[in-house]
């Protein structure tokens, strides 16, 4: 009997972990796109800011938009994106808007248009990727689009 529990007891030690590691990986069809999230974050920011007209904190921030801008335009495609036709397209004009924010002395209008622009391209990429757009807010309010 001692034996059968030892022998049950070690297959459960090898079993179990695999089994827990194996639930907790994303399958392999699921899209990956590290800089496209984290330039969401930005883009929610910057929509927010534009709606209560914020043009201070865009100004502040507009250095931390462009590195996060310019690490998504450099960033491959996903190979398993859903469209990546729509996806280039897309990413076409997200580099407009990432060039009209790169112009010296752009007038606060002009600012506060092209930051809000951001928002509505990135969920158009994240669709058009395949990608869920989710936001986590510290409230614990889950936002999802």
């Amino acid at each position: 009997m001692k034996t059968r529990l030892l022998c049950l007891a070690a297959c459960l030690a090898c079993v179990l972990p695999a089994l827990f590691t194996a639930g907790c990986s994303p399958p392999a069809s699921v899209v990956q796109w590290p800089a496209l999230k984290e330039m969401d974050e930005w883009a929610e920011k910057g929509e927010g800011w534009a709606e209560d007209n914020k043009v201070a904190e865009m100004r502040q921030a507009l250095p931390d938009i462009l590195k996060a801008g310019e690490k998504l335009a450099a960033s491959p495609t996903p190979a398993n994106a859903k469209d990546p036709a729509a996806v280039a397209q897309t990413m076409g004009d997200f580099r407009a808007v990432l060039k009209q924010l790169q112009k010296p002395a752009l007038a606060d209008d002009e600012l506060k248009a092209s930051v809000a622009s951001i928002h509505p391209l990135v969920e158009k990429l994240m669709g058009d990727a395949g990608l869920p757009h989710v936001h986590e807010h510290p409230e614990g309010n889950t936002e999802k689009k």
